[in-house]
């Protein structure tokens, strides 16, 4: 037997198809004549669905394979720009990352310089407290804290419009055993497969099992 060939259109389908719905709400199931009527219903829709499927496939296939086309081009011109702006960036962030090292040693030298002055300034002062006679403001000052002034080194990087840094967060898993109830997540593929073995006889902690019929034309 020769192969029907479909030669409806887009267009009819989707006229066709739209009037449907309006014919299932007519159908009421109320005794095995009714419902023999609506298997039938099923089975005409399940073959209109065959037909929307062979002709909107073709278009759909066609319009991926440009799509693809299309995309592959686009990353054949977008690539190296990508790649090139990855190797940039990456000298960037590591001369910002040893600017930064440097400011911030360079900092605490200057604070360590700052607290060394401040610790001298105080001890004179209170050398000079203990020459005068007065002990207990002398006693007073040794005792105070030393807060030494702090000038704040200027970023180390040029400020340079359009171009910022971030700083991102990430993580990796050291050790899975010891992560917290909390962070886990249920491997549903694992269950649904077990449950679809067992069915009814299935026993997982945590899990309840139960059936769903559908009806399938």
């Amino acid at each position: 037997m020769a192969e029907t060939v479909n030669t409806a259109t887009p267009e009819a389908l989707t006229q066709k198809a739209l009037a449907i719905p309006e014919q299932a709400q007519q159908i009421q199931v109320r005794d095995d004549g009714t419902y023999i009527l609506a298997a039938d219903f099923l089975k005409a829709i399940k073959g209109l669905r065959k037909q929307v499927k062979d002709v909107f496939g073709p278009l759909k296939a066609k319009a991926h394979d440009s799509w693809k086309a299309i995309v592959a081009e686009e990353k054949k011109a977008d690539g190296p720009l990508e790649e090139a702006t990855n190797i940039v960036k990456r000298q960037m962030a590591d001369w910002e990352f040893q600017q930064e090292q440097a400011r911030a040693r360079e900092q605490r030298r200057l604070e360590a310089e700052a607290k060394a002055a401040a610790e001298e300034e105080r001890l004179r002062v209170a050398v000079e407290l203990e020459d005068a006679g007065r002990t207990e403001e002398a006693e007073a000052v040794v005792v105070a804290p030393v807060i030494p002034h702090q000038a704040a080194l200027p970023k180390a990087t040029p400020a340079v419009t359009g171009i910022s840094h971030r700083t991102i967060w990430r993580f990796r898993i050291t050790n899975a055993a010891l992560l917290p109830r909390e962070f886990l997540i249920p491997d549903d593929k694992a269950i649904g497969a077990l449950v679809r073995v067992r069915k009814g006889a299935t026993v997982i902690p945590g899990v309840e099992v139960y059936d769903e019929r559908i009806t399938v034309a």
